[in-house]
């Protein structure tokens, strides 16, 4: 194969120059002469017109050629040889003789190009077919586009050499597929990878699984050949991307097809990405003001490595070290209040490891009975960050509430509720979830909000005094007083067990004024039978209720009071409850099967 390679392929430009016999050439050494410098331009080109082949170009500054060519036999040209053939000889002036001995074709310039950089000349020399017994040179030939070239450019002047210090090695094929993915549309271009690929292209596996974070190489083949050539890439999916290498990197879990396109020769291939390994570690809670946010994450991705990050799915700007991580708080914000899943990768050389936050972007961080007290006002977006305990005094009262109050699984201890008032305000159209309240003091018809259209989910309320209600207006937990359609009590639980309370009949679990279908969804008590909700008599326009309407939506298995612990044990074991949707960040489930808080889990309901 070498042979036929070095016999085959003649290099041409305007003639071949052949060393006579027996010459023996002096090699230039910078600390004897001043030495021009040769510089080859980056890969290759195509010679379009015939002969038809491939050409290297290469620069010398204008004063480096003035002097040259002011010297005895001065000359410039290229040695070209396949570099199969080249093997392990090194490419140094002092090996010449036997690059040339080896195959190499010598190229030598008498025609410079016209359009340069000023104060530049620059040369092609070009590689084409073999010569006729007329003296025409032929086209490259086609079976040997694949064949990889190497070229070293060389000037000869006052019997030195001169090698460029930067050789191009580079095929017909190669260039061609390089010319096409820059959108270099000559129809010979595609010609030649045409040929190359006659059996098809195809990715060098069936499919590809990564993992998130994890560059993954992929191959192209043609029947049973590596194709090496520039292919342009695309994925159909913007977490699963390919470079223009063909390497895939995956932003998210996922899938996606991976398209190969070379001249007129398509492949595609199915990748799946798989979670990167990570560790759940960080809850955050952050407001929306300054401009950025420091996390340390070192503990989980080390101290060293070029970090990522992706918030909900999405790519965002992170700088620093794992131990002290910089984001943009603008963008953790992104105009949205509430919880976010921020992953943070860390690659540092083959090792990949990955970190996921729960991030929550939050008007109000409350730490204090104070802060709770002020950290009310409608529209916000209330974030629990500590216990509070508030011995017996009565919070500050507000008339409305369409944000968000988020627990976030903490207690809200000792809190005394005045007859008719209200722990977070009279009309409830937002969301309370994922809060503990504990030595709940509820006075008459006092309950955690009077009414409205809003969302409780994941509340558990333990009382210690509770005040039956009065005519028309009853003691409830979650509304007593105008409820109205859409009102939502999702996965709660009271415990109003062991404690005494004068008439049970007017204490309720959702009460109020009815106005539409409310819904509970999940809603137990403990020590109040068979009034988890209730309703007056008439509905506000006067007419009559109907008691079909006071069932909650859905399964009505899905709420139910009882008498005592022991009744709900009871309940669980003959499986009448299901607690299979509960979410289990905020609640957890003693040794009976009951729900608990938690972080209250070391403790049960009977213990407290």
């Amino acid at each position: 194969m070498k042979g036929k390679i070095v016999n085959v392929l003649l290099g041409v430009c305007a003639c071949a120059f052949v060393l006579s016999a027996g010459t023996a050439a002096a090699y230039a050494k910078a600390e004897e002469i001043r030495s021009p410098v040769l510089t080859m331009k980056e890969g290759a080109s195509i010679r379009y017109f015939a002969p038809t082949g491939i050409r290297f170009v290469t620069d010398v500054s204008e004063e480096d050629y003035n002097t040259v060519m002011a010297g005895e036999n001065a000359e410039f040209g290229a040695l070209v040889i396949p570099t199969a053939v080249l093997g392990d000889l090194e490419i140094k002036a002092e090996n010449y003789d036997e690059i040339v001995a080896a195959g190499a074709r010598e190229i030598v310039t008498d025609l410079w190009l016209e359009e340069t950089e000023a104060g530049v000349k620059s040369y092609a020399s070009a590689l084409v077919g073999v010569e006729t017994e007329e003296g025409e040179f032929g086209d490259f030939p086609e079976e040997y586009y694949e064949a990889e070239l190497t070229a070293v450019a060389y000037c000869k002047y006052d019997d030195m050499i001169v090698f460029a210090e930067n050789p191009q090695a580079s095929s017909m094929a190669y260039t061609a597929s390089a010319l096409l993915a820059k959108e270099e549309g000559n129809p010979f271009l595609t010609a030649i990878t045409d040929s190359v690929l006659a059996d098809g292209l195809a990715f060098g596996a069936e499919s590809y699984t990564v993992r998130v974070g994890q560059p993954v190489p992929t191959s192209l083949v043609s029947g049973e050949k590596a194709v090496n050539m520039k292919a342009v890439y695309s994925s159909d999916s913007e977490t699963i991307t390919v470079d223009e290498n063909g390497t895939l990197t995956a932003k998210a879990a996922g899938s996606a097809t991976i398209t190969a396109k070379i001249g007129n020769k398509t492949a595609s291939v199915q990748v799946t990405a798989e979670p990167v390994a990570v560790r759940e570690i960080l809850d955050v809670s952050m407001t929306a003001e300054g401009a950025t946010a420091t996390f340390d994450l070192s503990a989980y991705l080390g101290t060293e490595g070029t970090v990522s990050a992706v918030l909900d799915g999405k790519d965002i700007s992170v700088s620093g070290t794992p131990a002290a991580l910089v984001f943009n708080k603008k963008e953790l914000y992104a105009g949205m209040y509430g919880n976010k899943t921020l992953v943070v990768t860390c690659a540092n050389g083959d090792t990949v490891s990955a970190a996921k936050a729960t991030v929550c972007v939050a008007s109000h961080v409350v730490t204090t009975v104070a802060e709770f007290n002020a950290a009310i006002p409608d529209g916000t977006y209330v974030v629990l960050a500590a216990d509070l305990y508030f011995e017996g005094t009565s919070p500050a009262e507000n008339n409305t509430f369409s944000g968000v109050f988020d627990g976030r699984g903490y207690v809200l201890d000792g809190i005394t509720l005045k007859n008719d008032q209200y722990l977070f305000c009279y009309t409830m159209n937002g969301t309370i979830r994922n809060v503990a309240i504990t030595d709940l003091r509820l006075g008459v018809a006092a309950a955690l909000y009077g009414g409205g259209k809003g969302l409780a989910e994941n509340v558990y309320v333990r009382a210690s005094s509770v005040q039956t209600g009065y005519s028309g207006w009853l003691t409830g937990f979650f509304g007593s007083n105008n409820v109205l359609e859409g009102n939502r009590v999702k996965n709660c639980l009271v415990v109003v067990d062991g404690v005494e309370i004068a008439d049970r009949g007017n204490v309720y679990g959702s009460s109020g004024h009815y106005d539409g279908r409310r819904y509970l969804d999940g809603f137990y008590m403990i020590g109040v039978t068979d009034r988890c909700m209730a309703t007056s008599e008439t509905k506000p326009d006067g007419s009559e209720l109907d008691p079909v309407e006071s069932k909650p939506s859905g399964d009505p298995d899905d709420c139910a009071g009882y008498a005592d612990r022991t009744a709900m044990i009871a309940a669980v074991k003959a499986g009448e409850i299901d607690f299979g949707d509960w979410d289990r960040d905020f609640w957890a489930f003693d040794e009976d099967g009951l729900p608990v808080p938690a972080r209250m889990s070391e403790t049960t309901d009977a213990e407290e």
